[in-house]
C-alpha cells in the first residue's frame, strides 16, 4: 500500500486551495490521502464569503477514526481557525513519532482571516511538535510581531533566521511575496545550515492553493522517507512544473488554477 497522508485544514468549495488541493497532490505524487476538516469555507475564485468551523466534537471523532483505522505516515496542517480546536490536534499529534508540517494560514489573499486572534498563541505553541514550519513572508512577520518587509535575499535569511531563533523549529520560508528581478527566493534554516531555492519567476498573477500544494508535497515525499532537505527540493520542484501548466479560470483570466495533470 502507498504511504498514507493526513491533512488536518480547512475545505475551500473551489477545491483551489485547502484539502481539496491537498487530496489531489497527494494522489498525483502517490500517497494514500485522508482528512480531517477543521473548518468549512464559502467562496468564490476571488473572496471569501463565509468561515464556518465545524463543532469541537466533530473535529475530534474525525480524528479518532482515522488514527484507529489508519497507519499514518506524514501529516500537515492548514487552516485551523478556531483555539479550541488546536488543543484537539495537539492532543493527537503530542506522542507520535512521524513528519509533521505546519502551514500556518492566516489570512487568504484578499485579506480574509483565517485564524482567530486568541488562537495565535495555540499554533505557536503547536510549533513544537513540527518537522518543519511553511510561512509566507506576511505570516513570518505576523508571527514575529514585525512589519519590515524585507529587501534582499540578506533579508530573507535574516527573517528564517529570526523566526527559527523565536520558535526553535525548521523553518522553509516561502519567497512567493518577495522577487528579485526574474527569480524567486524560498530559505531553509534549521538552525545549522541555510537551503536556498531559487526560481525563475513565472508570469501568472494569481494563482490559488500554492503554499497548501508546496506543504502537501512535502509531507508525500516525507512519508516515502525522503530526508528533509531532500523532500523540499522534490517539492518545489512539483509546485513549480504545477505552476508552469496551471490555466486560467474563465471569466477571470488573471486567475489561474492548479489542475495536477
Amino acid at each position: 500500500m502507498n504511504p498514507l497522508c493526513l491533512t488536518i485544514a480547512g475545505i475551500d468549495n473551489c477545491a483551489a486551495a485547502g484539502i481539496y488541493n491537498d487530496l489531489k497532490t497527494f494522489h498525483h505524487l502517490g500517497c494514500y490521502g485522508t482528512a480531517a476538516i477543521t473548518t468549512i469555507t464559502v467562496q468564490t475564485i476571488q473572496n471569501v464569503i463565509k468561515i464556518e468551523p465545524v463543532k469541537d466534537s466533530l473535529l475530534e471523532e474525525q480524528l479518532s477514526a482515522i488514527f484507529f483505522s489508519f497507519k499514518v505516515n506524514a501529516i500537515k496542517t492548514g487552516m485551523i481557525y478556531k483555539k479550541s480546536h488546536y488543543k484537539i490536534i495537539k492532543k493527537y499529534l503530542i506522542n507520535i513519532d512521524i513528519p509533521i508540517v505546519i502551514d500556518p494560514i492566516i489570512k487568504s489573499t484578499s485579506g480574509t482571516s483565517f485564524l482567530e486572534t486568541s488562537a495565535i498563541n495555540q499554533l505557536l505553541e503547536l510549533f513544537s511538535l513540527a518537522s518543519l514550519v511553511t510561512p509566507n513572508i506576511p505570516e513570518a512577520l505576523f508571527l514575529l510581531n514585525r512589519d519590515q518587509e524585507p529587501n534582499s535575499l540578506n533579508d530573507l535569511k535574516k527573517l528564517s533566521y529570526d523566526f527559527f531563533n523565536e520558535f526553535r523549529v525548521p523553518v522553509l520560508l516561502k519567497g512567493g511575496h518577495f522577487s528579485n528581478n526574474d527569480y524567486l527566493f524560498d530559505v531553509f534554516f534549521d538552525g545549522e545550515e541555510f537551503f536556498i531555492l531559487k526560481t525563475k519567476k513565472i508570469d501568472k498573477k494569481h494563482i490559488r492553493g500554492t503554499g497548501c500544494t508546496l506543504s502537501a508535497a512535502i509531507i508525500t515525499f516525507l512519508a516515502k522517507k525522503y530526508p528533509l532537505k531532500t523532500a523540499i527540493h522534490y517539492a518545489k520542484k512539483y509546485i513549480v512544473s504545477q505552476i508552469k501548466k496551471a490555466t486560467p479560470y474563465k471569466p477571470y483570466s488573471d486567475y489561474y488554477l492548479i489542475l495536477h495533470e
